[in-house]
């Protein structure tokens, strides 16, 4: 058994790691904590699950990083943007995480009960609060608190396992950019003869990220525009974000 401090640089390709099993700590009773994270990750080669298992050339590494179980979780977030959806699992803490996510820097507004309906977001899946970023501050899905212990997903492209949008997926790593092109093309043709590699390009700085959309701008000067022929709406007017589709759909009709 080998301890690795993090993903970074594991190839697993190079050192024969098959398979990657999720285990809680051992002093949590064979259950992820309370925090939902799971907290080791065991990595194993084919060949160590064999007879020789205990020897041989099998590997086995444990690789200390963070996985986020949602349904372990007592309450997590999905963010999109500056609009995270906050679920909660015990209903006994959901006045304490309502106070936590309010008391969060960046956050305008916590929506909460009838006044998701207000606000046009009573569904079942929109969840038990919603939280609205000011405009100067966007929602990032990281839960881990160092990146080394970051999932090796984390800086990929892969929109299907992280727990939320990841606008870095828009830039390259600017600290692996030196010989990019060529890095990029050996994982290409490793991947394209059936060998196992990471296109991990994707920086972990939201510094990078310059702007975003989700919040009802301050200033209506900022406000998106509806441009077209649209009879019914005087020039000038404002309307709702869901009104938008009957506008459109109503234009599309006469035009058919």
């Amino acid at each position: 058994v080998v301890p690795v401090a993090g993903v970074e640089g594991l190839d697993m390709a190079a050192t024969g790691i098959d398979i990657v099993v999720a285990i809680p700590e051992p002093n949590r009773a064979g259950a992820a904590g309370p925090d939902g994270k799971v907290d080791h990750v065991v990595a194993a080669s084919l060949d160590a699950l064999g007879p020789t298992a205990a020897g041989g050339d099998g590997h086995i590494a444990v690789v200390e990083l963070h996985v986020l179980d949602l349904g372990a979780s007592k309450a997590f977030a999905i963010a999109d943007h500056q609009i995270a959806h906050i679920y909660v699992n015990d209903p006994s803490i959901q006045n304490e995480v309502r106070r936590t996510v309010e008391e969060t820097t960046g956050v305008a507004t916590v929506i909460e009960g009838s006044m998701r309906r207000y606000h046009g977001l009573e569904h079942s899946r929109s969840g038990d609060l919603i939280a609205v970023s000011n405009i100067r501050s966007w929602f990032t899905y990281y839960y881990w608190e160092k990146d080394r212990r970051a999932p090796d997903f984390a800086r990929t492209v892969d929109i299907h396992r992280k727990p939320g949008y990841d606008p870095c997926e828009l830039f390259f790593d600017p600290a692996k950019k030196s010989g990019l092109k060529f890095r990029l093309g050996f994982k290409a043709l490793k991947s394209a003869f059936g060998m196992r590699t990471l296109f991990d390009v994707v920086p972990l700085d939201t510094s990078l990220v310059k702007g975003s959309h989700g919040c009802i701008p301050e200033r209506k000067d900022n406000w998106p525009v509806l441009i077209g022929n649209f009879p019914s709406l005087p020039e000038g007017t404002s309307i709702t974000a869901p009104d938008v589709y009957e506008q459109l759909h109503g234009l599309c009709k006469r035009e058919a």
